[in-house]
């Protein structure tokens, strides 16, 4: 869900939305009912993306940030 927060929502209500709604929950849901994997495998596969995803924001931390200045004026034109 976009928001959070319990702003205008209650808690049971968000509750209610994450599990009918929730789009990675339905694609779970599905491959399980369809025999294409068991919530063991799911759940490892989301194990292991989740520690790509980490060491890669790891990476992109430590790694120095782009610079703009020799693509700054690249493709600019003045009619």
């Amino acid at each position: 869900m976009s928001d959070p927060g319990t702003t205008y929502r209650n808690r049971e209500e968000i509750a209610m939305t994450r599990s009918t709604r929730d789009p990675l929950e339905f694609v779970k849901r599905t491959l399980i009912d369809a025999g294409f994997a068991d919530a063991e495998q799911l759940k490892e596969t989301e194990k292991r993306i989740r520690k790509d995803v980490a060491a890669q924001v790891k990476l992109a931390k430590a790694s120095p940030k782009p610079t703009v200045e020799p693509h700054l004026f690249e493709y600019v034109y003045s009619t």
